[in-house]
């Protein structure tokens, strides 16, 4: 099973379609940053900051609203002095945990990660210090386990060439980092071979 969903800003319109569909579904009134699909489940991060569902199991989409705990808890976050937001991501893990990742710039030009998971308890977001032994492909909005044999270090996050750089380009020579989310310090560093602007 595949879906396919992109949101047209400017129509305040989501389009999906899944395999085996005739045609495109148009959602409207969905205006989101960015979304991450699993379990035939497609999750929106909108632009008001709320986490929407949408089902994807039965013959069309489907809001889901009484299932959703997220509905009425926007994500917020207060920012230290000297932070700023480059990009927030919604993410589903394995277990399926929906996590807010924020890639931030703090003091001294300094780029890191934070992740927030809701307490559902509470309905707050409070930040999660681990990804309980997977990784984070930040771009895809997953997570994915048993990375040991891969190079890939546990508790990590994988990342693209602008998810940590204001200037949406970094210098082919310049070294981006794998970072690890619980003591925010480097722990591979590989070089950039060939990246084209557009």
């Amino acid at each position: 099973l595949y879906v396919v969903a992109w949101n047209h800003h400017d129509q305040n319109s989501l389009f999906t379609i899944k395999k085996g569909d005739d045609y495109w579904y148009t959602l409207e009134g969905v205006n989101c940053v960015n979304m991450a699909y699993k379990d035939h489940k497609l999750y929106l991060f909108t632009f008001d900051s709320y986490v929407k569902i949408f089902d994807f199991s039965g013959d069309f989409p489907n809001k889901v609203t009484r299932g959703n705990p997220y509905r009425n808890h926007p994500f917020r976050y207060d920012l230290q002095p000297e932070e700023s937001v480059w990009k927030v991501k919604v993410a589903i893990t394995n277990s399926g945990d929906v996590l807010i990742v924020v890639s931030m710039k703090g003091l001294e030009e300094k780029r890191f990660f934070n992740m927030f998971k809701m307490n559902m308890e509470s309905g707050d977001w409070e930040r999660a210090e681990s990804l309980a032994g997977e990784v984070l492909i930040f771009g895809h909005g997953v997570t994915i386990k048993d990375v040991n044999g891969l190079g890939v270090k546990s508790d990590s996050i994988c990342f693209g060439y602008d998810d940590l750089s204001p200037s949406g380009c970094l210098n082919p020579t310049e070294k981006v980092s794998l970072v690890c989310l619980i003591l925010r310090q480097v722990l591979e560093e590989f070089l950039v071979c060939s990246w084209t602007c557009s």
